[in-house]
């Protein structure tokens, strides 16, 4: 309440007390958009045969995009989230684990057929294939009104 009060008690109904207010949401807002999204929404993770996997923690491998995998560092910004599918396999493991269990997890994953798909070129490429697929999907889009 007072991140949004202060503002406005200092400095007004004004626009500095708007953007005092507003700018720090709109920009946590996109990175948890960022973090969050790139890591479900891509082409691969939205196949018939990951969404239809019966085994629950397969399904949540394949259902994930991976990105810099043991880079502690995208660990770290991320929250963990660059490795998705260890994050939902694992929910019991502290992220900071991740990039040294990573590795044996995948290759466990490639051995049960259900690899999570994996990026190579860190947060820029896999929220570069992300837009280009939410792009795809409205390209592709054939609803009622294109009937």
């Amino acid at each position: 309440v007072l991140f949004v009060a202060v503002p406005f008690a200092r400095f007004g109904a004004s626009r500095r007390a708007s953007a005092l207010t507003l700018v720090p949401y709109a920009v946590t807002s996109v990175i948890f958009f960022v973090v969050t999204q790139v890591s479900h929404v891509q082409e691969p993770c939205q196949q018939p045969r990951t969404t239809a996997n019966p085994d629950f923690l397969a399904r949540q491998a394949l259902t994930s995009y991976d990105y810099s995998a043991e880079s502690r560092v995208w660990g770290f910004l991320t929250g963990g989230l660059n490795t998705q599918s260890l994050h939902h396999v694992m929910p019991g493991v502290c992220s900071c684990h991740y990039a040294e269990l990573y590795p044996k997890f995948f290759e466990i994953c490639v051995k049960h057929d259900c690899a999570p798909a994996r990026g190579t070129a860190g947060l820029w490429g896999a929220f570069s294939s992300h837009l280009r697929h939410v792009y795809n999907l409205g390209e592709l889009y054939t609803g009622p009104e294109h009937e």
